[in-house]
């Protein structure tokens, strides 16, 4: 397990055939899902909430309405702890049953294509191919651990994003918040996707990146309407 963490990582292709024959997804499952978790608990407790709901608040300007901003205020007195830890209960059970329904997209799509692979071999898929999320999530705990007083923008906290590394502002929060949710690790994880599809269905490169870019390109073009 150890050397097929190394080699997704150097050497996809190796790591990716070996998975073939012998799908175990637990080791990539937990390092993921251990890294949510440990970074909400961190964010949420090292953060200085009052700063970062005020920066919020902030930057939405006109696109909240004021009851909306008058309930961040409300929360962020009352403490919000009870909501907080919602929320990190959420991250962890999003992510799982995010990676579930991936698994069972490319499942589908490899029956449809005549491919006899198993929906246990898509789930260590999905699983091992998201291995670079775990230093998305690293760096934004190392990004939070290092804001002076907990004194930290939301964009901030994911510094590999595109909007932290090139220093993007817009006036459209929404799409702000669209652009921050794509970084550098989730383009690695395409990457890698693109590698293991092409060699599990046995198509060609091309067919292989629309497989894997066709629901990426669903949800941020929804995404990308609804916030105009």
């Amino acid at each position: 397990m150890i050397q097929t963490l190394i080699d997704v990582l150097t050497a996809p292709r190796d790591a990716f055939a070996r998975l073939r024959d012998q799908p175990r997804a637990w080791l990539p499952m937990l390092l993921l899902l251990a890294s949510v978790l440990i970074g909400q608990l961190i964010f949420l407790n090292l953060v200085d909430r009052e700063f970062l709901i005020a920066d919020i608040i902030e930057t939405a300007g006109n696109e909240v309405s004021a009851e909306d901003k008058e309930r961040m205020r409300a929360f962020r007195d009352r403490g919000g702890g009870s909501f907080a830890a919602i929320g990190v209960v959420m991250g962890v059970l999003g992510t799982l049953v995010l990676q579930s329904l991936h698994a069972a997209y490319f499942f589908l799509v490899a029956r449809f294509a005549g491919a006899a692979l198993a929906y246990k071999g898509w789930f260590a898929f999905v699983w091992w191919a998201s291995v670079p999320k775990v230093l998305s999530a690293v760096a934004g705990v190392v990004a939070v651990i290092m804001a002076p007083a907990g004194k930290i923008s939301i964009y901030e906290t994911r510094p590999l994003s595109f909007v932290s590394l090139f220093g993007l502002r817009l006036e459209n929060t929404n799409l702000m918040r669209l652009l921050n949710s794509f970084d550098l690790m989730s383009l690695w994880t395409l990457v890698l996707m693109m590698i293991g599809a092409q060699l599990w269905l046995q198509r060609s490169w091309w067919l292989s990146g629309a497989i894997v870019l066709a629901p990426y390109g669903l949800v941020y073009g929804v995404w990308s309407v609804a916030v105009r």
